[in-house]
């Protein structure tokens, strides 16, 4: 199921609105900065981008990632998390696009736990990797707010939902709600880091509820994870090990969880694979995996179902043809 190539992505940007039309310029510049790393001993990238912020529409200026597809993506111009990438053409995950540009002419469905503001949500649906029937699942309020924001630049063709993924059933949940739209949680989740003073109580939702949903019904499920350390305990009290039609890419943080959606994977008895940008690497033994770090770093992670499901006979069958470089129009 390995290839040999990495799938490059390539976009434009465009200011979205009138206080990105010069923002923008010195956003770039910071994210460059970025990168010269003589230069960043005399100037910190942080503190141009904390100027940029603080002066007047530095906060509501907002760039678009515009797509050889026409599938677009908005962010924040002086973003710690997304400009610092797209404004100086990083490719997200690549190890993901590889993954979904190989399953691109599988007819399946996508199911987007954590989406943020919507990037996945928005290729997925997009023409380039499928164009697949998407549901986009995110907690945070006003985080949810700009994944509306995208859904509605991309005409709605990605369904959106305002929910926190949980494990046990409940009306509402305790969510952090200070920090960074990247590291928001389920109060509980992140015993290493803290929690932040801020939270909110907002929607919760089993993944089976998600699964239940018409969007996803009529043919195999892809679904994403990315719960900020809450997928193990959410896998645990799903039926999801039970079904032949999903396939699983999660995000594991290994830290003081010590791998536990990893490991719980592989007691079920289902194939695991890291996730690389030029394929995928197949983990036989859970515990080879390294020791836990103090801090976590996400690793992302493919779990096939045993036998001969749709995704896999999908990759192999990709594996087997020549893989494009580039993500075309």
């Amino acid at each position: 199921m390995a290839a040999e190539d990495e799938v490059r992505l390539r976009w434009r940007l465009e200011p979205l609105d009138r206080a990105a039309r010069w923002h923008l310029p010195l956003a770039r510049g910071w994210a460059g900065l970025r990168r010269r790393r003589r230069l960043r001993r005399l100037i910190r990238p942080v503190w141009l981008r904390r100027l940029g912020t603080a002066l007047p529409g530095g906060r509501r200026a907002q760039a678009v990632a515009v797509f050889e597809d026409g599938t677009r993506f908005p962010f924040p111009c002086h973003d710690r998390y997304w400009a610092k990438r797209l404004l100086v053409g990083e490719v997200y995950e690549p190890e993901l696009l590889t993954l979904l540009w190989r399953l691109r002419a599988l007819p399946y469905r996508f199911l987007d736990c954590g989406a943020n503001f919507g990037y996945w949500s928005a290729l997925v649906s997009g023409p380039a990797l499928g164009a697949h029937p998407t549901l986009a699942v995110e907690a945070a309020p006003d985080t949810c707010a700009h994944l509306r924001l995208t859904a509605a630049l991309n005409g709605d063709r990605f369904a959106w939902r305002q929910a926190a993924v949980v494990g046990r059933a409940g009306a509402t949940v305790a969510f952090t709600d200070g920090g960074g739209h990247y590291g928001r949680h389920l109060v509980g989740v992140k015993a290493w880091a803290g929690e932040a003073a801020a939270r909110v109580e907002v929607p919760a939702v089993t993944l089976d509820a998600l699964l239940a949903d018409a969007c996803l019904q009529g043919g195999p499920v892809l679904v994403k994870l990315d719960l900020e350390g809450a997928e193990g305990e959410v896998l645990a009290a799903s039926g999801v090990f039970a079904r032949q039609d999903v396939g699983l890419v999660f995000e594991d943080h290994g830290g003081a969880g010590g791998w536990q959606a990893v490991r719980l994977v592989a007691k079920h008895g289902w194939r695991l694979f890291r996730l690389v940008p030029t394929g995928l690497h197949p983990l036989a033994d859970a515990a080879a995996l390294p020791a836990p770090r103090a801090t976590e770093e996400g690793v992302n992670f493919l779990a096939l179902p045993p036998g001969e499901g749709p995704f896999a006979a999908a990759l192999a069958a990709a594996s087997r043809t020549p893989q494009a470089t580039e993500v075309p129009s």
